[in-house]
């Protein structure tokens, strides 16, 4: 949140016209020494000045003659006057983004992952939808798999996709819904995506790269290549890390 006082320098004092910005946008500051704030015309929790970015959480309001919007300060919700932020196409590398690493916090790459996770673990827990959002952050760490986002989310095998909501085409109309919507289902599985590529919430699965709806399944089993470790429950999942057998 951020306001204006006489001692701040900005550019464009006055009313911005009131802008929709869509959860999981970047935006951007174009002024200096400009406030954020804890809600709008709020308690004072920061300073930010031109060139830093964050992520936006999608809501607006119009008080003390600012349009104000909440974004992810710091992993917490700030709010910032409207007429000193433009939209960017990448938060990532931008010193309030808090990316995980590899250029994960994108406003794509959040849609992407949120997508699965919309599919994967609708209706559960925040807890229970960042595991399944990290699953895949691990994986693009991982020598096993991928070392892209996309190729680990659209990587395939004989029988489909390794995320199998991705193979089912009601759960695209879902998520199509959702998204148009705007819906509390929608605004979960983008905050998990957004939580797990940005950092700003740690890894609840600790290095989880597959899971299961039960167990034992073959995604939670050891094979002839890999071990498993650090199983646990997360939601309605069973998951696991993986190591080579080889070392």
């Amino acid at each position: 949140m951020l306001f204006l006082l006489a001692l701040v320098s900005v550019v464009g004092f006055g009313l911005a016209t009131p802008t929709n910005y869509n959860w999981g946008q970047c935006l951007c500051l174009t002024g200096t020494n400009v406030n954020v704030r804890s809600s709008a015309c709020g308690t004072k929790i920061g300073t930010a000045s031109s060139g830093q970015c964050f992520t936006s959480k999608a809501s607006r309001l119009t008080s003390c003659g600012y349009v104000w919007y909440k974004v992810n300060y710091n992993g917490k919700d700030g709010w910032i006057a409207g007429d000193y932020l433009v939209t960017s196409s990448s938060c990532s590398g931008s010193s309030s983004s808090g990316a995980t690493g590899k250029g994960l916090c994108t406003s794509a790459n959040i849609q992407t992952v949120g997508r699965v996770v919309h599919g994967e673990a609708k209706g559960e827990s925040i807890t229970g939808q960042l595991a399944v959002a990290y699953t895949i952050v691990n994986r693009v760490k991982h020598n096993g798999y991928p070392n892209t986002l996309n190729g680990v989310v659209y990587q395939r095998y004989s029988s489909g996709y390794q995320y199998n909501t991705l193979d089912d085409p009601n759960h695209d109309r879902a998520w199509a819904s959702s998204k148009a919507n705007n819906d509390a289902t929608y605004r979960r599985a983008i905050e998990a995506a957004e939580d797990a590529l940005c950092g700003y919430k740690s890894d609840p699965t600790g290095c989880a790269t597959d899971y299961c709806a039960y167990d034992p399944c073959s995604a939670t089993k050891p094979n002839a290549y890999w071990d498993v470790y650090n199983k646990k429950k997360i939601g309605n999942h069973w998951f696991v890390c993986r190591r080579s057998k080889s070392g």
